[in-house]
């Protein structure tokens, strides 16, 4: 199973959508744990999100 996220759940659900991330983001941030690949993950989640 995949690890609990480190803050409660309850009322970050009811945020808009628009700050949900897609299934490929959020596999790269969980990628992002090992250290070998922090930097090219993030370099990956800065170009997703800048125009």
């Amino acid at each position: 199973m995949h690890p609990v996220p480190p803050f409660p759940s309850r009322p970050f659900r009811q945020r808009p959508r628009s700050i949900l991330l897609p299934a490929p983001l959020r596999l790269l941030m969980r990628r992002a744990t090992d250290p070998l690949r922090c930097r090219a993950v993030l370099a990956q989640m800065y170009g997703y999100w800048e125009p």
